[in-house]
């Protein structure tokens, strides 16, 4: 179920990506982007590499900040992302979801909160490619079309060393 909604929205999203593309927006500056009735999603996936751009700026308690203008505008790759993606859907809830290993994602989350690089408005979440994993495991497909992707996919994670240690059997 989840597969179809994702695939559908994708398909819905091709020509709003196309605008995006158009009006300068990089490839690597934005992976997905969702738009769902009432939130905004942009994924940003990683497999190997890391984030493809990032420096020093910090916007933490340290930094006086009196409003959004002051922030300092990091390049970090999802910095980027979180100003586009705030910049759409008007009243819509925003959200930027990071896709990678289990380390990389925890270490990212990690250094993202410490540093406060993101806008505001826009939620920030990851999931790990090994959770993604186990979760389509235990998904239940009754179409044999959706069946034949899912397990494809299983199998690819698998191949690539995303599978999770989870029993003595």
């Amino acid at each position: 179920m989840v597969f179809i909604l994702t695939n559908n929205r994708v398909m819905e999203s091709v020509k709003e990506i196309g605008i995006l593309r158009a009006i300068g927006v990089r490839k690597k500056d934005i992976s997905f982007l969702f738009n769902v009735e009432n939130m905004i999603i942009g994924i940003e996936v990683k497999y190997i590499s890391g984030l493809s751009s990032d420096d020093d700026i910090s916007n933490n308690e340290d930094f006086d900040c009196k409003n959004k203008e002051e922030m300092k505008k990091s390049i970090n790759q999802l910095a980027r992302e979180s100003r586009i993606i705030s910049q759409r859907g008007n009243n819509k809830e925003k959200v930027l979801l990071f896709v990678a290993d289990r380390k990389s994602c925890k270490e990212v989350y990690m250094d993202i909160q410490k540093r406060n690089i993101l806008e505001s408005e826009v939620a920030f979440g990851y999931i790990s490619w090994q959770d993604f994993l186990l979760q389509l495991k235990k998904l239940k497909v009754t179409d044999p079309y959706h069946e034949v992707i899912i397990n494809d996919v299983i199998a690819l994670l698998t191949r690539k060393g995303f599978e999770d240690f989870t029993n003595m059997n």
